[in-house]
Formats: structure tokens, C-alpha cells, sequence
């Protein structure tokens, strides 16, 4: 959504963007979610935007048992800089250290923090 509107935060003009409708079911793209990772989304608190970055600009590795893990690594954190700004990359910092595995159907498994570096074989 474009903006013509701006405010000023932290000495930065951002655009303001409304969003008429946010519930969580609007929000998600075309991600599938099993019941066990939006629980784990609701419990962890991770927003369904951070599921949606991380299945568009998340780094991939596989887990040698059929699925695959999203993270965001420095390229992707990048992208997100010039895709949607220095300013609210750096707001949203803590949540960036978020993986999510993806099932063989394409569903998403679990979604969790990172508390280590993710093994790339």
C-alpha cells in the first residue's frame, strides 16, 4: 500500500500506511499452517508477517528428513533493509532471529526463536 501521508519517528520520516483489515487470516499470504505452528506462533509470539518474510526472503537449508528450515541470514536482512526500510528492520530486530520448518507438503510444521546457528550442510 502506498502512502502519501508521513510522520516522523526516531528523527526518520516514515510513510503512514492504514490497514483497513488485520486479522490474522487476511494477514497470511498462501502459507499453510498446521494447527501445531500457529500454536507455537501464538505461544512463541512471532506475527504471521515474520512467517511471510521468512517464506519470501528467508534463507533455506534442509534437514535431511524431508523438510526444510527458513531463517533469515545477512542477504536476507538486506533484502528486507531495501525492500521495506533501515528504520523498521531495525524495529522489528528481535523477531528476525525467528526459523520455521516446512514440511514436504508445503505446510508449515513449527515456527520457533533461534538460539543457534542453523547447521548448513
Amino acid at each position: 500500500m502506498e502512502s502519501d501521508r508521513t510522520a516522523v519517528f526516531e528523527n526518520e520520516e516514515v510513510p503512514i500506511v492504514f490497514m483497513t483489515n488485520t486479522s490474522p487470516e487476511t494477514q497470511m499470504n498462501t502459507t499453510k499452517l498446521t494447527k501445531h505452528s500457529s500454536d507455537r506462533m501464538q505461544q512463541r509470539g512471532i506475527p504471521p508477517l515474520i512467517v511471510d518474510w521468512l517464506m519470501a526472503y528467508g534463507a533455506t537449508e534442509y534437514d535431511h528428513h524431508g523438510a526444510e528450515v527458513h531463517y533469515f541470514d545477512k542477504k536476507a536482512r538486506r533484502q528486507l533493509e531495501r525492500d521495506f526500510g533501515g528504520l523498521v528492520v531495525r524495529r522489528l530486530d528481535d523477531l528476525l532471529d525467528t526459523y520455521l520448518v516446512v514440511g514436504s507438503d508445503g505446510g508449515v510444521i513449527t515456527v520457533g526463536h533461534r538460539g543457534q546457528r542453523i547447521n548448513r550442510h
